[in-house]
């Protein structure tokens, strides 16, 4: 027995998030490089608090990049949907 097709609804709701999803890791990707690119900034210039500054922003973007790429990731090859813990 196969499984039930998804409807258009249903697939049109999929790829809407799918590309939600996508522009989210995009936008994510850019703040993290924007981030990488302070603190090479940092470092060429004298004092500590600059320097920690930017690798906490560094930190928070390189976390927030991969969260949203694994939820992406997740939605895309395994078909499992943000929120939804009972696709695997």
């Amino acid at each position: 027995m196969s499984a039930p097709r998804p409807d258009s609804d249903d697939l049109a709701a999929c790829r809407a998030a799918e590309e939600r999803w996508r522009a989210r890791v995009s936008a994510a990707k850019v703040r993290f490089d924007l981030a990488v690119a302070e603190v090479a900034r940092a470092l060429q210039e004298p004092g500590n608090a600059a320097v920690e500054r930017a690798l906490e922003v560094e930190a928070q973007a390189r976390a927030e990049y991969m969260r949203d790429l694994q939820i992406f990731t997740d939605m895309i090859v395994r078909g499992k949907m943000p929120g939804d813990e009972t696709t695997e």
